[in-house]
């Protein structure tokens, strides 16, 4: 099962948080700035392994509602407990605005 699948069937609490797929958004195909300004105009936090491109796209925002990195030459369980990881500290911030 990849890694999106599997954090997909997480209980979606966590954080406070709800999933969504580019697919289910009827975003596939669509070039990562349209994704950008989905993202920034519904207020989610992106999750993706294309680090190069996003880090580049959301440091040219004043701000943005997040992106977290999921790496991809690590292994699959290492890869959902970095992520389970990113979410407890990100449900612990008080603020996301730095």
């Amino acid at each position: 099962m990849s890694v999106y699948r599997r954090l997909w069937y997480q209980p979606p609490t966590r954080a406070g948080s709800k999933r969504t797929t580019v697919a289910h958004r009827g975003w596939e195909g669509s070039k990562d700035g349209q994704l950008l300004k989905h993202l920034i105009d519904e207020e989610l936090i992106f999750v993706t392994n294309n680090r190069d491109d996003f880090v580049a796209l959301v440091s040219d925002v004043e701000l943005h509602p997040g992106l977290v990195i999921i790496l991809e030459n690590v292994p699959r369980d290492d890869q959902v407990n970095l992520f389970t990881s990113a979410l407890d500290t990100i449900g612990a911030m008080p603020s996301l605005i730095r």
